[in-house]
């Protein structure tokens, strides 16, 4: 009859929303990779843009988890919980008119059950958010690319190459987003022929009680991971305490107050300059905050009080630390850092007039061979002077040296100023030294 032909309809048209989801997850691989891509980026954006106290406060474990862990709660969201909802209300809502219309107490008590069922899932979502948290903190998965830059962050920051190591983050993203896209697309053409075999309409107030909790779960996850990476806090850094002024002689320092947190102040009212194109050395006791001063003018630690004026519009600033890692790449790229196009000949010229022949000793092992490939590990004398190298090509502006010769003989320390005199002759130079007998290299001596 008439109405038996309606309800066929019905369930037919209810058969067809079911197939609808599959259909356009298959269409909808793409914007979830995409999401993939996105969503890590911006997060990796904020977390290298970060403050330089913030890398010393945090764990390269526990920062690449919750960015792999919002990552990944926003491409769920997209691809399954949100559509599982939209899908089951609209599965509520035709059950419920087509209940009524067959008995409207019927169909009340199954809205009336659905709500409470609903109050119920939002209160088991609740309790369960602390156990979420406390699941994200033990979640450890460390990623090379990320440890390197970890590992690496005041020389990346000193050699002002984030474009560079935001364009390697860019490559391995891409190349996992294609790898992942071809696997979740067999994934969605299976759940198609799936629910073509299995489509029935069965316990939807379970199936939406479970979606909602897994929707509820990946928010949370969200939340936890966000508050962690400080998300809300602006990305850029601050630098009204830096001017840049090319008619200047020198790098002036005025007014300078610094303390760590919760501790006594490093320095108060510090002013003094650094005369521009000269080498200053700068001297002091133990604890007076030498290399401290050094990371301020790299703008490592955020400078509140007072005011550093540079003789230059945008000066290249480079800092080599006493014991800076090298890159796990080929001792070229280490040198070169960050990507600068520098001749192989010039290098090797190099090489051989620093004393690294003996470890260099062809351009295929310049080109070729990693720190870890060497036979005997390389010393800290000789990461030194590869991280001295990578100062010379680069022709910095500004050079800071903190207490690079501690680990070198009197021989390398002469033919290091040697260099320096050479090569860098334009360059603003101020150096950390403890040795009394290094002084005569430099042109001035600031004394803290």
């Amino acid at each position: 009859n008439k109405d038996t032909n309606k309800n066929i309809l019905n369930f037919i048209g209810l058969g067809i929303t079911l197939l609808v989801t599959p259909m356009i997850n298959i269409l909808n691989n793409n914007y979830v990779q995409a999401i993939r891509v996105y969503s890590k980026k911006e997060l990796w954006e904020k977390v290298s843009n970060e403050e330089y106290s913030y890398f010393l406060d945090s764990t390269i474990g526990k920062i690449q988890s919750y960015i792999n862990e919002v990552s990944f709660a926003c491409r769920e969201i997209e691809q399954n919980s949100l559509l599982q909802m939209i899908k089951l209300f609209a599965m509520l809502f035709l059950y419920t008119i087509m209940l009524i219309k067959l008995n409207i107490m019927l169909g009340i008590i199954y809205l009336v059950i659905f709500v409470c069922y609903m109050i119920l899932s939002t209160k088991m979502a609740n309790i369960n958010r602390m156990r979420i948290a406390q699941s994200l903190s033990k979640t450890s998965k460390i990623n090379e690319n990320m440890q390197d830059y970890y590992q690496n962050i005041e020389v990346i920051l000193a050699s002002n190459s984030q474009k560079f190591e935001d364009k390697k983050i860019d490559h391995t993203l891409n190349d996992e987003k294609e790898v992942y896209y071809h696997v979740q697309q067999v994934t969605n053409f299976n759940t198609l022929v799936q629910q073509f075999i299995v489509i029935a309409l069965a316990a939807i107030i379970c199936i939406f009680g479970m979606q909602y909790l897994a929707f509820r779960e990946l928010s949370d996850r969200i939340s936890s991971g966000l508050k962690v990476l400080k998300y809300d806090v602006n990305l850029k850094k601050k630098k009204e305490n830096f001017v840049y002024n090319d008619s200047q002689n020198s790098i002036q320092l005025q007014n300078l107050s610094f303390k760590y947190s919760n501790k006594k102040k490093v320095f108060s009212n510090l002013s003094g300059s650094f005369p521009k194109a000269k080498m200053s050395a700068i001297i002091g006791e133990n604890g007076r905050g030498k290399s401290t001063l050094l990371k301020i003018i790299m703008n490592f630690y955020p400078l509140r009080y007072g005011t550093i004026i540079f003789p230059y519009k945008d000066p290249l600033i480079v800092y080599i630390p006493q014991n800076a890692p090298l890159f796990n790449r080929s001792i070229y790229e280490n040198i070169s850092y960050p990507g600068k196009k520098i001749s192989v000949d010039f290098i090797m010229k190099l090489v051989t007039e620093i004393g690294l022949d003996s470890l260099i000793k062809s351009k295929k092992d310049l080109k070729n061979k990693k720190p870890g490939d060497f036979k005997n590990s390389i010393s800290g004398g000789e990461r030194q002077k590869i991280l001295f190298l990578r100062a010379i090509v680069s022709k910095p502006d500004i050079l800071l040296l903190d207490e690079i010769t501690s680990n070198l003989d009197e021989k390398t320390v002469t033919l290091l100023y040697r260099l320096i005199r050479k090569y860098l002759k334009n360059t603003t130079i101020i150096g950390i030294t403890h040795r009394q007998e290094e002084l005569k290299y430099y042109d001035y001596i600031f004394r803290l």
